[in-house]
């Protein structure tokens, strides 16, 4: 029911809820606020109220004033939709975005806004494979229409649009800012970003001719080029047909990704100089071309063991690997201008 009430000292409230005239007298910690009937709040001058999460019901009317300056101190990052408030001398502060609505008086009101609740920006984002040695994503999620969106990540790096990817080389908490604008406002938040241990194996690519292969399986696969994603390319092989660049891949699980190694493909690496070795993977042979030159060729296993070689004055060479068990292993090939090396995959499973 609704009457009047002075609550006095400094106090913790797990829940209340306001109906009529209340006073409060000390600074207090209010975890939840609901007024639930037309409300005359009084705070003290000089004092701060902390509010952890506030509603006001439809329709209801509701007067928050002090006699000098008082504040509260709102701690969640959210948005507060209200109407039909009167605010006097109680400035807001702290995480929220907070609109008193279009039919609200504010009078000594720092921190409140008047607009209506689809016009007001409030900058928020969600976070996809938080792991070390990753490619983080960033997503917006903010309201109010807006229409550019600035990134600050660790390091003072900056992206621009609505999703950003950023590496981070170890666990930890890490600030990540996005500020939202729309030409005649702005809203920024910085979140606390927990980036965990990754899950994932290191990775490397492989090279062979003009593909390239992700040495682990994955769920699914992301190839990039100078660090950019490449659009569509989302399968274990991509062939960069002679393209000069930085590659790498992603691999994929359910909470992680992984970026592989780099590899530089210069326009040596994709000129006719370079030994051909196909196919790969390989399941009975492998042929070496080396463009018109006598070609000696060793395969050698993880351990650094010579398990197979080959010489030959011919350009072209064989070498079988029926028996060889199935994994990663290295071809070196020596010919009259420099040696050569690329890892190739033995897989048996198409027979």
């Amino acid at each position: 029911e609704q009457g009047n009430a002075i609550i006095n000292g400094d106090n913790f409230f797990k829940r209340i809820e306001l109906s009529g005239e209340v006073a409060f007298t000390g600074t207090n910690e209010l975890d939840s606020v609901l007024i639930i009937a037309p409300s005359d709040v009084l705070f003290s001058s000089g004092k701060t109220q902390t509010i952890n999460n506030m509603r006001i019901n439809n329709g209801v009317t509701a007067s928050l004033h002090s006699p000098a300056a008082s504040s509260i101190v709102f701690t969640n990052h959210t948005k507060y939709c209200f109407d039909n408030l009167v605010i006097s001398n109680v400035e807001a502060k702290g995480n929220a975005v907070v609109n008193a609505g279009i039919n609200s008086t504010l009078v000594n009101a720092s921190g409140w806004l008047k607009q209506n609740c689809a016009d007001v920006l409030f900058s928020d984002f969600t976070v996809k494979y938080p792991c070390e040695n990753g490619l983080t994503q960033f997503t917006d999620r903010s309201s109010g229409t807006p229409q550019q969106w600035s990134w600050i990540f660790p390091g003072a790096v900056t992206a621009q649009g609505r999703q950003a990817y950023f590496p981070f080389a170890a666990a930890g908490t890490y600030p990540v800012t996005l500020t939202v604008s729309n030409g005649s406002a702005s809203n920024s938040f910085t979140g606390s970003v927990m980036i965990g241990t990754n899950t994932l194996q290191d990775n490397e690519v492989v090279v062979n001719g003009d593909e390239l292969f992700s040495f682990n399986q994955s769920l699914t696969y992301q190839w990039l080029k100078n660090e950019i994603q490449i659009p569509s390319q989302t399968s274990r092989s991509y062939a960069y047909n002679g393209q000069e660049g930085v590659y790498s891949v992603l691999t994929f699980n359910n909470e992680c990704n992984r970026i592989s190694n780099r590899v530089t493909i210069t326009g040596i690496e994709a000129n006719s100089l370079t030994p051909k070795i196909y196919p790969n993977p390989a399941d009975e042979e492998i042929t070496i071309g080396s463009n018109g030159e006598s070609v000696s060729a060793n395969l050698i296993d993880l351990f650094g063991r010579v398990l197979l070689s080959v010489k030959s004055d011919s350009p072209v060479v064989q070498l079988p690997v029926t028996n060889l068990t199935e994994g990663v292993y290295l071809i070196e090939v020596v010919t009259a201008k420099k040696p050569y090396r690329e890892r190739v995959i033995i897989n048996h499973s198409k027979r």
